[in-house]
């Protein structure tokens, strides 16, 4: 057995991708574990390459800011709240009334108040602010019908330096309530006016009357233009601890104002609601702290995966080859060469990372983390990439080169082959054989165990 210098050895796994035979001659002479720990930490950097180039193309509505403690200030005629997350104000005569925008004073949101919906219609009278420090505001104000006081309705919020703020209404009713069903209804009305839905946006400013647009959702997201895929700013209404709601929008007259509203409208009879809103700035996961974590991740994952596959598949062979009546040698060896063929693994990573490097940015809407948490957010991020990826040709060049058998899946194939030939000296006809066997043995188990 011939010592070769270190230098040659690491070019092993590259002569197996391009002159497999000969490599596989020389690597059988002298098989080193050295070249497969490069193997496996080329495949490491290119998945690395590949989760980069997927993370820049994927961007987020991000709400987290550096945490700054919130703070009141009174002003003559209103409340605000300056936080991390921008400005809240509450004029003084309409207390319940909620005015937001973005910590860079963008506007976000103009009017925003919940209020009661039953068999007659309710007057607001007399708000009153019970509590206004820099981390809590209250107010209630009394609903009347006619002249007759029947509840009131209290909003209640609470401001944090890390989180967006925690918002809270409550409906009291009075012994003179005999309104029978009612919903409480979170009406907004913003300069953005198009509402996400997956990959495209419903205009608010375009429907006549008030109209239902979405049943059974727990969050609504508005910016400002037609395409999501072009939003870099957003203002995210979100209930997902309530439940829940149905959404109505277009143009509405209320008592306060008239316009193009959205009105979530609450389960009937339920009298507390519980809510947040917060504006999103769209970031591409490279720009985030989760990229890191995910990275680490995709990177152990990978590591697992290369080792599992790398053992089984050795294995699978070597076992196979006895079967067929082949002792051959060692079975040490005969692992460092199977290694040794999974060098594909860095050009099937390679592919992969330029073939995303060519999709266009897409922006996930409604969405809280990543990857999705929950099933719903799950179903909303895969018709979102089926709408705009799925119809690029490099898209499906990927999904072809991760199918179950693929291009690569040959090329290993053929490469397995080529050791099995040159480690037991196995005539041809033989090492096809043995060859796909232990593909199709390796193929089952992929599909029916998940190595």
């Amino acid at each position: 057995m011939t010592k070769r210098p270190i230098f040659q050895v690491f070019t092993y796994p590259f002569k197996v991708i391009f002159s497999p035979f000969k490599a596989f001659k020389e690597i059988s002479q002298n098989p080193d574990v050295k070249g497969v720990v490069l193997i496996v930490g080329l495949v490491l950097l290119a998945t690395g390459g590949t989760y980069f180039a997927h993370s820049s193309k994927v961007f987020l509505g991000i709400s987290e800011r550096q945490p700054v403690s919130p703070t009141l200030h009174t002003v003559p005629d209103a409340y605000v709240y300056e936080t991390a997350f921008g400005n809240y104000t509450f004029e003084s005569s309409q207390p319940y009334v909620m005015n937001y925008t973005f910590f860079d004073k963008t506007p976000l949101i103009e009017l925003s108040f919940f209020w009661v919906n039953t068999t007659e219609l309710l007057t607001p009278v007399m708000p009153v602010v019970t509590i206004a420090n820099d981390t809590f505001y209250q107010t209630i104000v009394k609903l009347n019908q006619s002249t007759t006081e029947v509840g009131n309705l209290t909003l209640t919020i609470k401001f944090y330096s890390d989180k967006s703020p925690t918002i809270s209404t409550v409906l009291t009713k009075t012994a003179q309530w005999d309104l029978g069903n009612f919903t409480i209804n979170w009406l907004i009305r913003s300069p953005y006016t198009y509402l996400s839905n997956i990959t495209t946006a419903i205009d608010l400013t375009s429907i006549a009357t008030l109209s239902l647009l979405e049943t059974n959702v727990d969050r609504a997201e508005l910016g400002n233009t037609a395409s999501p895929n072009n939003w870099m700013r957003s203002i995210l209404m979100n209930w997902s601890e309530y439940g829940n709601a149905t959404l109505y929008g277009g143009h509405d007259t209320h008592f306060i104002d008239s316009g193009s509203w959205l009105d979530v409208v609450f389960n009937v009879n339920d009298a507390e609601i519980n809510a947040t809103t917060v504006g999103l700035t769209y970031t591409s996961i490279l720009a985030t702290n989760l990229f890191g974590g995910i990275l680490l991740g995709v990177l152990t994952d990978t590591g697992i995966f290369f080792f599992i596959n790398w053992l089984i598949y050795a294995g699978v062979l070597l076992l196979v080859m006895r079967v067929f009546g082949q002792k051959g040698g060692s079975w040490r060896p005969f692992f460092v060469l199977v290694g040794y063929a999974f060098s594909i693994m860095i050009i099937q990573s390679a592919v992969t990372a330029l073939l995303i490097a060519t999709l266009p940015e897409i922006h996930f809407t409604n969405m809280s983390t990543w990857p999705p948490s929950t099933l719903n957010e799950a179903a909303i991020a895969s018709d979102k990439v089926q709408e705009t990826w799925a119809p690029i040709p490099a898209f499906q060049a990927i999904a072809y080169l991760n199918f179950y058998i693929n291009i690569f899946d040959v090329w290993l194939l053929i490469l397995s082959a080529i050791v099995v030939h040159t480690f037991g000296e196995i005539v041809w006809s033989k090492t096809i054989m043995i060859s796909l066997t232990a593909f199709l043995i390796r193929l089952f188990l992929r599909l029916f165990v998940g190595f």
